[in-house]
């Protein structure tokens, strides 16, 4: 499988002007986006999909001569004031101890491993797209919530400097990620591939990541008011609940094109304006 190094290269990734987050009215913490302009970047426990973000690293199939290397990255940053020797006398110790090929030791490292991470990455999943029926029903609430179109460069400069972004990728099963993967593809390979089941989200992500663990103040983040664009409300919000969405855009000045979903036979959404 072809891994995109340059994904979370934002200068040569190509996004959408505006991308979209699908809503639930009935749901007040998602009107939120409306009412503070704030987004969550939440953490990876609480996806969906239980696959997600646990293809962990597999040091269990590394050779004797990738365990040294393993080892000997580590002793370099554990012990800077050892010389050449001392680094080899420590690693091939450690070599012989580490029981890689163990399954409940790798098992055991694996979930401490993902624990840290959920706890220090926050992860906001967008869509370049406004008008498709199947995530208006998996996330809109089968119509009755609505959708708001955000600058996406707004978010990304809201989000710095810890923050990096790309486009999903689908795939049929999850890349293993090898153990002697660096920080960035290791970040690539969990964070910006799925299942294909999910290709129909076509998903774009932004991620922060702090070495220490994430707070709510961490994972909620403020947006300017010029980055809402677009509200796109869904077919089955009643009148009453269509009067209150609007007001709630008037009453907090957001300066927004207001469209109507309709939905049709088809899988694609028709939008027209209010």
């Amino acid at each position: 499988m072809e891994i995109t190094v340059e994904q979370l290269d934002k200068s040569k990734v190509e996004l959408p002007k505006i991308l979209y987050k699908y809503r639930q009215w009935d749901n007040h913490l998602h009107r939120s986006l409306l009412l503070q302009r704030q987004i969550y970047l939440a953490p990876p426990s609480t996806f969906e999909d239980q696959y997600e973000f646990k293809n962990f690293k597999r040091y269990d199939l590394m050779n004797q001569d990738e365990v040294y290397e393993l080892c000997m990255r580590h002793s370099i940053i554990r012990n800077p004031t050892f010389n050449e020797l001392d680094h080899d006398i420590y690693v091939r110790d450690w070599v012989q101890r580490v029981p890689f090929n163990d399954a409940k030791h790798l098992h055991d490292h694996q979930q401490q491993h993902y624990k840290d991470y959920d706890q220090r990455v926050g992860v906001l999943c967008l869509t370049g797209y406004r008008d498709t029926l199947k995530m208006w029903n998996d996330y809109a609430n089968d119509g009755n919530g609505f959708c708001v179109g955000i600058d996406y460069k707004m978010i990304d400069e809201a989000l710095r400097p810890h923050s990096s972004g790309g486009i999903v990728n689908y795939c049929d099963e999850l890349p293993m990620i090898h153990g002697l993967a660096g920080y960035t593809e290791e970040t690539i390979l969990r964070t910006f591939y799925k299942l294909r089941r999910w290709e129909y989200e076509k998903e774009y992500r932004t991620t922060i990541f702090k070495p220490n663990p994430l707070s709510i103040g961490d994972r909620v983040i403020s947006l300017p008011r010029e980055s809402i664009k677009e509200v796109i409300i869904g077919w089955g919000m009643s009148p009453k609940e269509v009067a209150k969405l609007i007001s709630i855009c008037k009453n907090n000045k957001l300066d927004v094109e207001l469209l109507q979903a309709y939905r049709s036979n088809d899988p694609v959404v028709e939008i027209r304006k209010l």
